[in-house]
C-alpha cells in the first residue's frame, strides 16, 4: 500500500506503530517497576530504622492528615452542599461509631441539600 502523504510525514507504516506500541509498554513496564522498588524499600528502610519517639507519633497522624487533604477542597468546591454533607457525616460518625452509617448518611444528606437547593 502506498501512501500519498509520505513526503509529509504522516503515514507510519506496521513496522513503526509496533515498535511504537512495544516502547509504550516497556515504558509502562519500567515505571511500574520503579513504583514497586521505591515502595519496597520504603518499607524495608522504615522497618529497619530506629525512629525516635516524635516521629513515630507524627506518623501515627499521617492517615488522618492525608485524608483531610483531600477532602477538603472538595468539600469547598461543594459551596453549602459539601459543607451540610461533611458536617453530617462528622456528626452521624460521632454519634453512632459507625463508619458505613458515616458514609451513608453523609452521601444521603448530600443529595438532600442538592435536592433542596436546586428547588430553591
Amino acid at each position: 500500500m502506498v501512501c500519498r502523504h509520505r513526503r509529509l510525514g504522516r503515514c507510519a507504516d506496521r513496522r513503526g506503530a509496533a515498535v511504537d506500541q512495544d516502547i509504550i509498554l516497556i515504558g509502562i513496564l519500567v515505571a511500574a517497576a520503579a513504583i514497586i522498588a521505591t515502595r519496597l524499600l520504603g518499607l524495608v528502610l522504615v522497618g529497619r530504622l530506629n525512629l525516635p519517639p516524635y516521629v513515630e507519633r507524627c506518623l501515627e497522624h499521617t492517615p488522618g492528615t492525608m485524608l483531610t487533604a483531600l477532602i477538603v477542597p472538595d468539600i469547598i468546591e461543594m459551596g453549602s452542599v459539601g459543607l451540610t454533607a461533611a458536617f453530617a457525616t462528622v456528626l452521624i460518625a460521632l454519634v453512632s461509631r459507625n463508619m458505613l452509617a458515616a458514609v451513608f448518611g453523609g452521601a444521603g444528606s448530600a443529595a438532600v441539600a442538592r435536592y433542596l437547593l436546586s428547588a430553591i
